[in-house]
């Protein structure tokens, strides 16, 4: 058996730990690889000692095709019957030769993120269980703690081990509050400008330019590369927008995203909306890289986009 698995590591672990649980006495190989070769092809057709089968899990930093004598092309055309084999990314070329035959054989498996309410439910039982905090407390404080962690749902990288860390060391503080919680748990770059976007499409100008503001005192982030990441969410929402009778599963599909990406409040504006606040943007870009003042240059990129989705008077649109 031949398996290709890619996600949320922590989720597919899971997984194979429990296919692994079924053997009576487990052979498990855990070996990271940038790409397949022959000493990866040899533990595979290699007997097991003990159990009829083994399980041979590959983390592959690429999961196309080995440069060695054996490629991993030819091993799935005949793979061995006494290995199931995991192969394990975080990304999959789709484009691949290998992506295309083990999905055309049913041999692909997406382990997506966990939802925001699984996540909390997770974090609240470890505090509460292991950590001996009373459920009460950590509710009190679930605001501060989704907020912090919500880099987890924006960014790929971003697997459930991390949020594990990011609990166990709060656990290990034996206090849990907004200071302890913001110490221990940083905002990632791509969640600043995820929230950014989002401020700005669900029409809360006045938190986009405190959370603007807030980055620029900060003056630790790379001012061309929050407002390109806007940019970019505002790109893909004039793209959604061109199906607007296409479900939003669909949409994902057709555009090649995650869910994450697609921010909730798409529908909201018009074609021809987004094309005015993404050419705001990108003024902004441009302005940034010419060497203009860059604080005033990202403000007022966010408030004349966020201007245009939201005119003075205006209602938005539904669809």
């Amino acid at each position: 058996m031949i398996l290709l698995v890619y996600g949320d590591r922590y989720l597919y672990d899971m997984h194979i730990k429990k296919e692994a649980a079924g053997l009576e006495t487990p052979e498990v190989n855990a070996v990271y690889a940038e790409e397949w070769d022959d000493s990866l092809y040899m533990q595979c057709i290699s007997a097991p000692f003990l159990e009829e089968k083994k399980i041979v899990v590959v983390q592959l930093q690429n999961a196309g095709a080995g440069t060695k004598q054996k490629s991993l092309t030819d091993y799935i055309q005949s793979p061995s019957e006494h290995t199931d084999l995991y192969l394990c990314t975080r990304h999959p070329d789709k484009r691949s030769e290998v992506y295309k035959t083990l999905s055309q054989k049913g041999c692909v498996m997406e382990f997506p993120k966990a939802s925001e309410g699984d996540v909390y439910r997770s974090v609240k039982k470890r505090l509460v269980r292991k950590y001996a905090f009373s459920p009460e407390e950590v509710d009190r404080h679930r605001d501060i703690l989704m907020q912090r962690l919500r880099g987890y749902q924006y960014e790929e990288d971003y697997d459930l081990y991390r949020v594990m860390k990011y609990t166990d060391m709060i656990g290990n503080a034996g206090q849990i509050d907004q200071e302890t919680v913001e110490y221990f748990i940083s905002e990632t770059f791509t969640q600043k400008a995820y929230e950014l976007s989002k401020l700005m499409l669900c029409g809360k100008k006045t938190e986009m330019m405190q959370l603007a503001s807030r980055l620029i005192r900060e003056n630790d982030e790379n001012r061309i590369g929050l407002l390109s990441l806007v940019l970019s969410q505002i790109r893909i929402c004039y793209k959604a927008d061109l199906f607007p009778e296409m479900p939003r599963r669909e949409i994902l599909g057709t555009l090649g995203i995650n869910s994450y990406q697609l921010n909730d409040s798409y529908s909201m504006y018009s074609s021809a909306q987004y094309a005015k606040a993404y050419a705001c943007l990108q003024r902004g870009v441009n302005s940034l890289k010419s060497g203009s003042d860059v604080d005033s240059a990202f403000m007022m990129a966010l408030i004349n986009a966020a201007a245009v989705l939201h005119p003075h008077g205006e209602k938005r649109r539904r669809k």
